[in-house]
């Protein structure tokens, strides 16, 4: 017995009969064989809390999990073998300052897209025949550009 409790009754059975003896430590006497027991304890009596305060409390418990249905939600078990992080929230940055000073200008502006008209002999006669001017415009501009530098000029 490696315990030492508070209290031991020990059955001694002796050369003068059976005896009740008490022992403090561990309960061992030296040369007479003893068997062991413990004493059993006074229970405290916890005071039982009144009907309608354990009422309350199991009605409570019961409208927590009724709300909260996510409690009982089952572990998902990865199947691949690959792991593959979750994809999370990534916001739009807030800078504190512009990083530009001042919006860059377009360039490709009305009177940058049409250069000149073409005087050429083929131009001249698309003009006489089909009453139709060409005009030499900027590489990068594209048609609707064209069309609305057309108009504006």
């Amino acid at each position: 017995m490696g315990r030492s409790p508070d209290l031991w009754v020990q059955k001694v059975t002796g050369r003068r009969g059976n005896k009740i003896m008490k022992a403090e430590g561990n309960g061992n006497l030296r040369g007479i064989s003893a068997v062991t027991q413990r004493c059993p304890k006074a229970k405290k009596e916890a005071p039982a809390p009144p009907k309608a305060e354990a009422k309350a409390k199991a009605l409570k418990a019961k409208k927590a999990v009724l709300k909260d249905i996510h409690s009982h939600k089952k572990k998902k078990i990865p199947m691949s073998p690959t792991f593959r992080s979750p994809k999370t929230l990534r916001l739009r940055r807030q800078p504190k300052y512009p990083r530009k000073s001042a919006p860059r200008r377009n360039k490709l502006d009305h009177y940058a897209i049409i250069k000149l008209p073409l005087t050429t002999e083929s131009a001249m006669k698309k003009i006489e025949d089909n009453n139709t001017l060409v005009f030499i415009v900027d590489v990068k501009a594209n048609k609707p550009d064209q069309i609305s530098c057309e108009e504006a000029l």
